[in-house]
């Protein structure tokens, strides 16, 4: 519907950050099943989906379900003020999602939600330690490989010095 050319279907949408804590044994085997859910759960109420990813996996202050650790699932979604509700009664009803915790992110910039999860970090930094141990390893093969050469260089030059 416009109203003096603004559509109002779209003009009450606000950004939202929602965290989300799901069981870690669930996430690991069924990402795609949990990330579905919660994307289904906020545009039945006809939010739309921004950003949705795996933040962390982490112990919890106290246990929740006689769970001790959760995965955190962070999503930035756009949605209409009264949607929210709705929304907070379906994740309320989900079997699969233990918590979670809805904020206004009407602030937050591209970078601030494309920003790096700690997850994230901590599997750059496992590439890099990784690519750091090809380089060494493929620099000792050279060098290796090198020392081989001049060692055959020299028994030539001793061959080649014992025949005359």
């Amino acid at each position: 519907m416009n109203l003096g050319g603004v559509n109002l279907d779209t003009a009450t949408k606000r950004l939202y950050e929602g965290l989300f804590l799901v069981d870690t044994a669930i996430a690991n085997s069924n990402w795609d099943g949990i990330s579905t859910e919660i994307k289904g759960i906020i545009e039945k109420r006809g939010g739309e989906v921004v950003d949705l990813k795996k933040w962390d996996e982490r112990k919890l202050a106290y246990e929740i379900d006689n769970k001790t650790r959760a995965t955190y699932i962070l999503v930035y979604f756009n949605c209409v003020t009264d949607g929210l509700a709705k929304i907070e009664r379906d994740i309320n009803l989900s079997e699969n999602i233990m918590r979670a915790m809805l904020l206004r992110a009407d602030g937050f910039g591209e970078e601030h939600i494309k920003k790096e999860t700690p997850l994230e970090a901590q599997q750059r930094a496992d590439q890099e330690v990784k690519d750091a141990q090809t380089d060494e390893a493929t620099d000792a093969s050279a060098e290796d490989t090198s020392d081989d050469t001049e060692l055959v260089e020299e028994n030539s030059e001793e061959v080649t010095t014992q025949e005359e």
